[in-house]
């Protein structure tokens, strides 16, 4: 098989994955979302060509609630997330597919107070929940684009961002309201997340050419190219390809 019928594939297997699972949660009462992945992959113009990873799938409860459901449900967990505060690792399937279960809704920042007021607007926001096409559930743009602008600067200060991550944030954008960006860009200085999102729009402005009316606050040309070039000598390629 071509190289792009292969990702193809592997896509239509991560939508059927986050859609039985989904499935599976909502019959035990379970709110759930896709977060990243197949979530943003619908968005791209063709979304079975986005590269293929795992999934990473929000169940409402804690995490002691949410690990005693996978006990309760014969999850098989994997110890590969032993050391992660925010979700658990179900093991692989049978083809190859890697399942996160996320028991908060970001794995925050460094700064503890402006984690507290991120996780606490995140928490509120992701019960906007979309059920769509694809057989699922995903949260509002408003989530997406405040969680993962999080998740790419955490990323970034911690196991290192890949392209593909910037890729999926210029989709977000691109597919976003006025009002998803206004709200957003309000609260990034609350959230310690201004000076990360000046560095990720100099790359949307110098990579991906995104309009001026698209950014959420002024491209930081210093902070963007380093950024950049952190990206460029490695990123997270081989190591995290989410």
């Amino acid at each position: 098989a071509s190289e792009v019928e292969v990702i193809k594939g592997q896509n239509k297997l991560l939508n059927s994955k986050s859609a039985h699972l989904t499935e599976l949660f909502t019959a035990h009462n379970r709110k759930t979302a896709v977060l990243k992945g197949p979530a943003n992959a619908r968005l791209y113009p063709d979304p079975l060509l986005r590269q293929a990873g795992d999934i990473d799938l929000w169940v409402e409860g804690g995490h002691d609630s949410v690990v005693a459901l996978l006990h309760e449900m014969d999850f098989p967990l994997s110890d590969r997330c032993l050391r992660s505060k925010h979700h658990v690792c179900l093991e692989q399937d049978e083809n190859g597919i890697l399942v996160e279960i996320h028991h908060k809704t970001s794995s925050g920042i460094f700064n503890l107070f402006a984690k507290k007021r991120l996780l606490r607007y995140l928490e509120r926001e992701i019960l906007n929940l979309e059920h769509v096409p694809e057989g699922f559930f995903v949260p509002s743009m408003k989530f997406a684009l405040m969680m993962q602008l999080s998740h790419i600067q955490k990323h970034f200060f911690d196991e290192g961002v890949g392209l593909k991550q910037l890729t999926d944030y210029y989709i977000l954008l691109r597919n976003s309201s006025p009002e998803d960006r206004r709200e957003v860009s309000s609260k990034l200085k609350s959230f310690g997340l201004y000076k990360g999102c000046g560095a990720v729009m100099w790359i949307m402005e110098h990579v991906f050419g995104l309009s001026p009316e698209m950014m959420l606050v002024k491209p930081d040309k210093r902070r963007g190219m380093t950024m950049l070039a952190e990206i460029n000598e490695g990123g997270n390629f081989g190591l995290n390809p989410r």
